[in-house]
C-alpha cells in the first residue's frame, strides 16, 4: 500500500507541535508497518519529516505574504500536487487541514482521500458545513477519537446520517517524546511555576488561567506559557493589569519542554475546548499534576493522571489549583499513557476496510 500525507502548511503555523507532531508518528508507524509512505509538505516543517528514514518527501512552494503572492503560491502548489499524486499513484491520499481539502478537492483524485479534522469532534457546530465540503471525499477521521466512514455519494448529509459505525482512534505519544521526558534535567530556575502548554488562542482558553490564577491568595506561583498564537499580546496585557508573574517562552525545542513538563508545579491543558488531545497526552505522561477540562474519553484512557474539571471557569480552575497545589508536587513516574505501537495499525485497517469499501 502507498499512502500520500498532505500537510501543505503547519496547522500550528509552521511550528512542530500538536497535529504535525501526530502526522510525523503517523507517517514513522506506518514505515515500521511496511507502508510505503510519501509526505508532501511546507517549507516550514519539511526539516522534520526528512528524519524518517525511508520517507519520500515533496516541499511545496507554499508561502506566507501579501495576499496574491499567498494566492499565487497556492496555484503553484495546486499544480504540483497534481503532478506527485499522478507520478506517485497511492491507494490513499490522506489529507490535514482546511488547505490541504480544498487542495484535494482541486485536483479531484482517482484514489480514496481519508481527511484528519485536528483538533474537532462530532460536538462542533461547522462538521455539517465541512461535510458539504467533504462531499466526495472517502473518509473523515476526526483526530480527537471518532471515525466516520463517509462514502462517494454522500453530498449533503449530517454526519449524523451516516450509516457506519464510529470507532476510536486515540493519539499516540511518540517514543521520542517519552525520551525526552525520562533523560535526566535540571531544575528550573525561578521558583515554582504552573504550566500551560498549548496554543495561545480563544478555545484553548489561557485567558482563564490568567484569572483564575488572580484570584488565589498571593504566593510566589509564577505562570509559564510553553505556546504563540493571537491572544498572546493581549495575555500579556491582562497578566501585567492583574499583577500575575508570566513568562511567554513562544515555542521551544523538546529538550526544553519536556524539562518544564517534569518540573512544573502543575500543568493546565485544554480549558475551553475539551479532548484527548496531543498536548494533553504529552502532559499527562510527564508525571506532573494536570489540570484539564473534562472528557469522556481523555477521563477514561488518563485516568488519575490528571485533574478533569467540568465546568471549566476562573474560580472553578482556581479551586483546582488551590487544591493541587496545596498538597505540594506529587508527581508520577513517567509513563507512554498511549502507546505508539498499535495507532498506526489501527489507521493502516481503517485504510484497508475503505479500500474494500471502493471496490465495491
Amino acid at each position: 500500500m502507498k499512502v500520500i500525507h498532505l500537510i501543505p502548511h503547519g496547522l500550528s503555523h509552521g511550528q512542530f507541535h500538536g497535529a504535525e507532531r501526530v502526522v510525523y508518528s503517523l507517517a514513522k508507524g506506518l514505515l515500521d508497518e511496511g507502508v510505503e509512505v510519501v509526505v508532501v509538505t511546507a517549507p516550514g516543517i519539511a526539516p522534520q519529516f526528512r528524519r524518517l528514514t525511508g520517507l519520500r518527501l515533496y516541499v511545496l512552494p507554499i508561502s506566507s505574504g501579501g495576499l496574491v503572492h499567498r494566492v499565487n503560491s497556492y496555484i503553484r502548489g495546486i499544480h504540483q500536487l497534481r503532478e506527485i499524486v499522478d507520478e506517485e499513484a497511492p491507494q490513499i491520499l490522506h489529507v490535514h487541514g482546511d488547505l490541504a481539502r480544498t487542495m484535494a478537492l482541486a485536483i479531484r483524485p482517482k484514489c480514496v482521500v481519508v481527511e484528519t479534522l485536528h483538533g474537532r469532534d462530532l460536538r462542533e457546530p461547522c462538521l455539517p458545513r465541512i461535510n458539504e465540503q467533504v462531499s466526495d471525499l472517502a473518509a473523515s477521521v476526526l483526530f480527537d477519537g471518532n471515525v466516520f466512514y463517509v462514502s462517494s455519494c454522500i453530498k449533503q448529509y449530517s454526519f449524523l446520517r451516516l450509516s457506519k459505525p464510529s470507532v476510536v482512534i486515540h493519539n499516540s505519544l511518540d517514543p521520542e517524546i517519552l525520551a525526552y521526558l525520562s533523560a535526566p534535567s535540571e531544575p528550573q530556575t525561578g521558583g515554582r511555576y504552573v504550566l500551560w502548554l498549548g496554543r495561545l488562542n480563544y478555545t484553548k482558553g489561557p485567558d482563564i488561567l490568567i484569572k483564575a490564577l488572580s484570584l488565589r491568595k498571593k504566593d510566589d506561583i509564577r505562570v509559564v506559557f510553553l505556546g504563540d498564537g493571537p491572544l498572546r499580546s493581549s495575555l500579556e496585557v491582562l497578566a501585567k493589569r492583574l499583577n500575575m508573574q508570566a513568562d511567554f517562552l513562544g515555542f521551544v525545542d523538546e529538550p526544553t519542554k519536556a524539562a518544564l513538563l517534569r518540573n512544573a508545579s502543575a500543568i493546565v491543558a485544554s480549558i475551553r475546548h475539551a479532548g484527548l488531545s496531543q498536548v494533553l497526552t504529552e502532559a499527562a505522561a510527564s508525571g506532573a499534576p494536570v489540570i484539564a477540562a473534562f472528557d469522556d474519553e481523555a477521563s477514561e484512557e488518563l485516568g488519575t493522571r490528571v485533574t478533569f474539571v467540568k465546568e471549566l471557569g476562573p474560580v472553578e480552575l482556581s479551586k483546582a489549583l488551590d487544591k493541587v497545589l496545596s498538597v505540594g508536587t506529587r508527581r508520577n513516574a513517567v509513563c507512554n499513557v498511549l502507546p505508539n505501537s498499535t495507532f498506526a495499525r489501527k489507521y493502516l485497517s481503517f485504510y484497508h476496510l475503505l479500500l474494500g469499501e471502493a471496490i465495491r
